[in-house]
């Protein structure tokens, strides 16, 4: 996975948010997903990191909405 060979995590940031985008509405296609990228990902510690920065871009989403 590309973002496996970022060596800055602003650059696996900028992928992780590109992941968000993508991000299908509902709960269970979110869970889907993610699902998907932890298998294809095959590393629990970058997955954990990409769940971190997907919860803040969820919450600057939220925020905006407000």
């Amino acid at each position: 996975m590309l973002i496996k060979l970022a060596t800055f995590f602003e650059h696996k940031e900028k992928l992780i948010e590109i992941l968000y985008y993508f991000c299908p509405d509902t709960s269970e296609d979110r869970i889907e997903l993610l699902n998907r990228y932890r298998d294809k990902l095959k590393d629990e510690q970058l997955f954990l990191q990409s769940l971190v920065v997907l919860i803040q871009f969820e919450k600057e989403d939220n925020e905006d909405n407000i």
